[in-house]
């Protein structure tokens, strides 16, 4: 809008145009407010040949409402009693006064166009005659831009009948300018140009030449667009709107000790196109899976024995990506036999029965065809296509005693003694077997080594009672007796030692001499005796000693080295032999009263 005046109480601005005004457009532009309907059937039925104008009180936003509401309807009284002193009702159009005092509305002169009335602060202050006044300024001015629009000859009246005729059909004359090949320039009355395809003219058309064109709305054709345009929409909605592309479904086939067979349902795209399936294995990518459409299953291998893994499938799609649900599984341990999975060869019958029984034991499946989860394949000849596709898929081809060792072991056996053409001989126990033959052999050793320790031991205590004197002897037989005799017998005042302490005193080896003190006398009586003698000494007496065996003299040689080097001195002599020496000696106090100081001597000597 164009501003055409403005004073210190009001700015008028002033528009041709019937336009909308801005408090209008605000509910035309909610579709759900409830005054929508009503503004829009007031816009839609209102005059255009009137004035559309109003007041608007922007300026007076920080007073009251009830301020504001006061001065907008003085000024809108004011002006409406300008119009009628100009002969113009409320809307602006012409009117006549007759002697009744009727009015007829005459349509030529019409004040039309939109007129805004923009009200100051000043207007609360002023009085109501001097707002008149403004106002009776403030139509004067619109009546003098109402003027200055129509100089032009007669060009409002077309254009206002023009504008009319646009509503309903409208005929069109021109004159052709210029024609062609494709475009033709055509002119109207007021000498405008309008380029009009040629090929939409009638034939025989020439420069100067007059066409009627008649422009008309096809309401019908409207409404035929229109729902075939909603159909259209409906389709596309159902088509790719409705169905969209299914989660994976993910599930375990078969597992083994290091490999895990993996199959999902086939593929819903719905009307999606397919971009990948990958396979995630712990949350990590493990790879894409090639042909997706086609492929259904999948194989793992290379796992650790007995551990769990969670798996899941990722599809990416033109609709989104969809994962499938995690499957969480477990590979089998060495002793679990339920994930061997046998396709059988060229077979005699029988072992082919066999084999299906000796699987049914341990928990394993016959299948008839080779599969991406055939773990073993079972024959006796290296021939026919189910053998070689098992070589092309490198599948283990075994034979059929493989089954039956399992089975005895308890456990998954090497494949390495059961191909074809394995050597028998190198096909190895297995850890159950194995272990058991070596606890019977390590048990067999044991048993071997103590007896041979127990021999010489025996042998030892053997020799050593022989050479003892009958005294002694008399002595250890006393000690052997029980402590609790039979019943008529004497009771042995002796306790009896443990049979544990006997084996381990007859085990040690025989008691130290004491410290050489009688050195010199036993010099004495070597020089006294210049010929030695070839029997044993015990207590100064000479014993004929009884047949000695080779092994036994070296057994006596080997401990006489010791003995010397024990008998050298009191201070390399241990405490026990020190204790064992005094014991001896404490024996023989009793046999020192009888014999005197030349039996002082005898205890030199180390019994054997």
């Amino acid at each position: 809008m164009k501003l055409i005046a403005s004073t210190n109480l009001y700015s008028i601005r002033y528009d041709p145009k019937a336009l909308i005004p801005p408090v209008a457009k605000r509910y035309l532009g909610a579709p759900f407010h409830p005054l929508r309907p009503k503004v829009a059937h007031m816009c839609d039925t209102r005059d255009q040949n009137t004035l559309w104008w109003r007041v608007a009180i922007y300026p007076l936003q920080p007073y009251r409402r009830v301020v504001r509401s006061w001065s907008a309807r003085r000024t809108r009284l004011a002006f409406e009693q300008a119009l009628e002193a100009r002969g113009f009702d409320r809307e602006g159009r012409r009117i006549l006064d007759n002697t009744q005092g009727s009015r007829k509305t005459k349509m030529g002169g019409n004040l039309t166009g939109s007129f805004e009335i923009l009200v100051r602060e000043a207007t609360i202050k002023e009085q109501y005659p001097t707002i008149q006044k403004e106002m009776s300024s403030a139509l004067d001015a619109l009546l003098r831009a109402k003027r200055q629009q129509n100089r032009p000859s007669g060009d409002s009246n077309k254009h206002k009948k023009r504008g009319r005729t646009q509503i309903s059909n409208m005929l069109v004359s021109l004159t052709v300018g210029k024609v062609d090949a494709g475009v033709a320039v055509l002119l109207t009355q007021d000498n405008r140009l309008i380029e009009f395809p040629s090929v939409l003219l009638p034939n025989n058309i020439a420069s100067g030449s007059i066409v009627d064109i008649t422009v008309a709305r096809n309401h019908a054709a409207e409404a035929t667009s229109a729902s075939d345009f909603q159909s259209l929409q409906k389709r596309i909605l159902n088509t790719y709107g409705i169905k969209t592309p299914s989660p994976p479904i993910l599930r375990l086939r078969n597992a083994t000790q290091t490999s895990l067979v993996l199959e999902w349902d086939p593929i819903d795209l719905a009307t999606a196109s397919l971009k990948s399936l990958s396979l995630y294995r712990n949350g990590s990518k493990a790879g894409s899976i090639p042909r997706p459409t086609e492929t259904r299953s999948t194989k793992i291998s290379g796992l650790a024995i007995h551990t769990e893994y969670t798996f899941h499938l990722v599809l990416r799609t033109t609709a989104g990506t969809y994962q499938s649900e995690k499957l969480t599984c477990r590979t089998h341990k060495m002793t679990d036999l339920s994930g061997i999975t046998v396709t059988p060869g060229i077979l005699p019958p029988q072992q082919k029965e066999a084999l299906a029984t000796a699987l049914d034991r341990i928990g394993g499946k016959l299948i008839d065809t080779v599969r991406i989860d055939t773990t073993h394949f079972v024959c006796t000849e290296g021939r026919g296509p189910l053998w070689q596709k098992a070589v092309e898929m490198n599948i283990p081809v075994v034979l059929p005693e493989w089954v039956d060792a399992c089975e005895a072991e308890g456990t998954i056996v090497s494949v390495r003694g059961y191909y074809l053409n394995a050597d028998p001989k190198t096909r190895q126990l297995g850890p159950i077997h194995g272990s058991s033959q070596h606890q019977h052999n390590a048990s067999t050793a044991s048993i071997a080594t103590t007896a041979q320790n127990q021999a010489p031991s025996q042998n030892q205590t053997q020799t050593n009672l022989q050479t003892l004197p009958s005294r002694e002897r008399g002595q250890s037989a006393a000690s052997e007796q029980p402590l609790t005799p039979f019943p008529g017998q004497p009771t042995n005042g002796q306790p009896k030692a443990e049979e544990g302490e006997e084996e381990s005193e007859n085990e040690q080896s025989p008691p130290l001499p004491p410290p050489k003190d009688d050195a010199p006398e036993e010099e004495k009586l070597k020089e006294e005796s210049p010929e030695p003698s070839s029997q044993p000494e015990q207590n100064g007496e000479f014993v004929p000693s009884e047949t000695v065996s080779p092994d036994e003299k070296e057994e006596l040689k080997e401990e006489k080295p010791e003995q010397n080097g024990a008998t050298k001195g009191p201070e390399n002599a241990s405490p026990e032999a020190k204790s064992e020496n005094e014991e001896t000696t404490g024996d023989g106090d009793g046999e020192k009263k009888l014999k005197g100081k030349q039996s002082e001597g005898d205890f030199n000597e180390v019994p054997l």
